[in-house]
Protein backbone atom coordinates (compact mmCIF):
# COMPACT_ATOMS: atom_id res chain seq x y z
CA UNK A 1 0.00 0.00 0.00
CA UNK A 2 2.86 1.99 0.68
CA UNK A 3 4.68 1.93 -2.68
CA UNK A 4 1.23 2.65 -4.46
CA UNK A 5 0.55 6.07 -2.34
CA UNK A 6 4.21 6.68 -3.02
CA UNK A 7 3.82 5.88 -7.16
CA UNK A 8 0.42 7.71 -7.52
CA UNK A 9 1.87 10.72 -5.52
CA UNK A 10 4.99 10.70 -7.89
CA UNK A 11 3.01 10.50 -10.78
CA UNK A 12 0.54 13.46 -10.03
CA UNK A 13 3.14 15.38 -9.50
CA UNK A 14 4.51 14.89 -12.92
CA UNK A 15 0.70 15.08 -14.51
CA UNK A 16 -0.64 18.26 -12.43
CA UNK A 17 1.10 20.67 -15.09
CA UNK A 18 -0.71 18.49 -17.51
CA UNK A 19 -4.00 19.78 -15.86
CA UNK A 20 -3.29 23.74 -15.32
CA UNK A 21 -2.14 23.88 -18.87
CA UNK A 22 -4.48 22.06 -21.31
CA UNK A 23 -2.89 20.92 -24.32
CA UNK A 24 -5.93 19.72 -26.79
CA UNK A 25 -4.07 17.57 -28.90
CA UNK A 26 -5.21 13.72 -27.36
CA UNK A 27 -1.65 11.74 -28.43
CA UNK A 28 0.28 14.09 -27.21
CA UNK A 29 -1.50 14.15 -23.68
CA UNK A 30 -1.32 10.18 -23.76
CA UNK A 31 2.31 10.15 -25.33
CA UNK A 32 3.25 12.23 -22.25
CA UNK A 33 0.62 10.14 -19.43
CA UNK A 34 2.41 7.07 -20.88
CA UNK A 35 6.21 8.83 -20.48
CA UNK A 36 5.31 10.36 -17.00
CA UNK A 37 3.77 6.64 -15.90
CA UNK A 38 7.58 5.10 -16.91
CA UNK A 39 9.66 8.42 -15.23
CA UNK A 40 7.48 7.53 -11.87
CA UNK A 41 8.04 3.91 -11.91
CA UNK A 42 11.96 4.83 -12.86
CA UNK A 43 11.87 7.35 -9.25
CA UNK A 44 9.87 4.49 -7.50
CA UNK A 45 12.69 2.32 -7.85
CA UNK A 46 15.55 4.70 -6.74
CA UNK A 47 13.78 6.36 -3.92
CA UNK A 48 15.60 4.64 -1.29
CA UNK A 49 19.21 5.54 -3.14
CA UNK A 50 18.58 9.06 -4.16
CA UNK A 51 21.65 11.51 -3.83
CA UNK A 52 22.36 15.52 -4.11
CA UNK A 53 22.70 14.94 -8.44
CA UNK A 54 19.97 13.02 -8.72
CA UNK A 55 17.56 15.33 -7.25
CA UNK A 56 18.79 18.59 -8.77
CA UNK A 57 19.10 17.25 -12.42
CA UNK A 58 15.03 15.70 -11.27
CA UNK A 59 14.23 19.16 -10.25
CA UNK A 60 15.73 21.06 -13.32
CA UNK A 61 13.93 18.51 -15.40
CA UNK A 62 10.87 19.09 -14.19
CA UNK A 63 11.00 22.72 -14.26
CA UNK A 64 12.37 22.95 -17.87
CA UNK A 65 9.48 20.23 -19.11
CA UNK A 66 6.79 21.98 -17.07
CA UNK A 67 7.80 25.59 -18.41
CA UNK A 68 7.88 24.39 -22.15
CA UNK A 69 4.06 24.29 -21.98
CA UNK A 70 4.02 27.96 -20.75
CA UNK A 71 6.29 29.28 -23.94
CA UNK A 72 3.90 26.87 -26.22
CA UNK A 73 0.51 27.77 -24.97
CA UNK A 74 0.60 30.68 -23.55
CA UNK A 75 3.24 32.92 -25.20
CA UNK A 76 3.16 31.19 -28.51
CA UNK A 77 6.70 31.44 -29.06
CA UNK A 78 7.92 28.19 -31.04
CA UNK A 79 11.68 29.41 -30.49
CA UNK A 80 12.01 29.42 -26.63
CA UNK A 81 9.50 26.11 -26.17
CA UNK A 82 12.58 24.74 -28.41
CA UNK A 83 14.96 25.99 -26.50
CA UNK A 84 13.24 25.20 -23.16
CA UNK A 85 12.89 21.36 -24.51
CA UNK A 86 16.51 21.33 -25.83
CA UNK A 87 17.73 22.04 -22.21
CA UNK A 88 15.15 19.56 -20.93
CA UNK A 89 16.70 17.01 -22.98
CA UNK A 90 20.22 17.89 -21.81
CA UNK A 91 18.97 17.53 -18.23
CA UNK A 92 17.54 14.37 -19.22
CA UNK A 93 20.43 13.07 -20.19
CA UNK A 94 21.98 13.71 -17.19
CA UNK A 95 19.19 12.51 -15.35
CA UNK A 96 19.40 9.38 -17.28
CA UNK A 97 22.87 9.32 -16.62
CA UNK A 98 22.62 9.62 -12.78
CA UNK A 99 19.72 6.93 -12.84
CA UNK A 100 21.95 4.64 -14.68
CA UNK A 101 25.21 4.98 -12.02
CA UNK A 102 22.30 4.33 -8.90
CA UNK A 103 20.53 1.49 -10.89
CA UNK A 104 20.20 0.46 -14.38
CA UNK A 105 17.35 -1.50 -14.56
CA UNK A 106 15.16 1.70 -13.61
CA UNK A 107 17.39 3.94 -16.17
CA UNK A 108 15.56 1.98 -18.97
CA UNK A 109 12.10 2.99 -17.61
CA UNK A 110 13.27 6.48 -19.08
CA UNK A 111 13.57 5.48 -22.67
CA UNK A 112 10.08 6.27 -23.55
CA UNK A 113 10.58 9.66 -21.96
CA UNK A 114 13.83 10.81 -23.70
CA UNK A 115 11.69 9.52 -27.31
CA UNK A 116 9.26 11.88 -26.16
CA UNK A 117 11.29 15.01 -25.64
CA UNK A 118 12.77 13.80 -28.77
CA UNK A 119 9.98 13.82 -31.10
CA UNK A 120 8.83 16.94 -29.67
CA UNK A 121 11.89 19.13 -30.20
CA UNK A 122 11.91 17.38 -33.80
CA UNK A 123 8.41 18.19 -33.83
CA UNK A 124 8.95 22.13 -33.46
CA UNK A 125 12.11 22.35 -35.43
CA UNK A 126 10.25 21.25 -38.68
CA UNK A 127 6.94 22.70 -37.56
Amino acid sequence: MKTFLTLSIIYLLWYLPMVIFPFAYIPYNILWSISFFFITISIQKVVKKINNNYLAYLFINYLYLNSFRVFFIYFQSHFYSTMVLIVTIISATFLYNETRKIDKKSSYYLFPYLLSVLSLIILLIYF
